[in-house]
């Protein structure tokens, strides 16, 4: 099973409807860019808790879904897939701090500093096998900050590719190795 994780201002379904043209069961996990780091860790929690979570489970997530996937990851012992992950929250969500519309639903919000400095959480790196993809054309994240982050810890790919990914076709092979690799204790 692979389960789908949402970036901000998003709800995540374009993406998720691209990921379904290419991969077999995938699900898609919502949360609300608005509320706090420990309102959306206990939604997301409670979430997957009622999936059937097995050895084979991929978590897959972009932006701020990449560094939701990387926290629940270590917490469930999941494999993952992030692309172009936020890895702090407090400096990437400052940028947007005030009035926000989500891109998909076109709702309204205002993101708070209370919600920006909520993001208090424990290294997520060191967890089961994952995959971290970088597009050098980023203009949100910083892709040598990103690489040098994550390289102790993961394998990363560089690639041409903006923040946004419109195409995961092309990252078939790398998420079926996550799925397929098996975790020794």
């Amino acid at each position: 099973m692979f389960i789908y994780i949402h970036g901000f201002n998003s709800n995540g379904e374009s993406s998720l409807n691209n990921l379904r043209k290419c991969l077999n069961d995938v699900i898609g996990l919502k949360w609300n860019c608005a509320d706090t780091f420990e309102n959306n860790l206990n939604k997301l929690s409670n979430d997957l808790e009622k999936l059937h979570l097995d050895d084979d489970t991929v978590l897959i997530g972009t932006s701020m879904g990449g560094f939701w996937s990387a926290i629940l990851a270590k917490k469930f012992g999941l494999k993952s897939v992030l692309f172009n992950p936020v890895i702090d929250p407090k400096v990437t969500l400052m940028k947007f701090k005030g009035y926000n519309k989500n891109f998909s639903t076109l709702e309204e919000y205002i993101l708070t500093e209370e919600v920006i400095k909520s993001y208090v959480f424990e290294d997520p790196r060191i967890s089961m096998p994952k995959t971290v993809i970088l597009g050098k054309n980023d203009d949100i994240i910083d892709y040598h900050e990103s690489e040098e982050y994550w390289k102790n810890y993961s394998n990363v790919i560089i690639t041409d590719e903006e923040h946004r990914i419109n195409d995961y076709s092309k990252y078939v092979n790398e998420i079926n190795e996550i799925k397929n690799s098996c975790v020794f204790f």
